[in-house]
């Protein structure tokens, strides 16, 4: 309980919550992991990088909502439920 499990090959292209399939294969392998450990509960963190401090968050291309960490932690989350992952077992906030 409480442990941290950072992924680092989850990227995205710069100003947009679009998984890559790079990031996809890797979600792929993480899917497989949770099919099997069915208790596990997790939140999924959305984060970018190179934003001003003055900002809370940067702006997505698409949408132009200043919301890009919490969209791509909703893509992710979207993602591992198509992969039949329980969104019940699942939460995402941004960073």
């Amino acid at each position: 309980m409480g442990d941290r499990v950072y992924l680092d090959n989850i990227l995205f292209p710069l100003g947009s919550s679009k998984l890559t399939v790079q990031s996809k294969l890797e979600l792929d392998k993480i899917s497989k992991i949770l099919q099997k450990q069915k208790n596990l509960q997790f939140e999924i963190k959305g984060h970018v990088c190179c934003t001003p401090n003055y900002y809370d968050n940067a702006i997505e291309k698409d949408s132009r909502e200043r919301k890009l960490s919490l969209n791509r932690a909703k893509s992710v989350y979207k993602y591992l439920m198509s992969k039949g992952i329980n969104s019940l077992r699942m939460k995402y906030i941004g960073c």
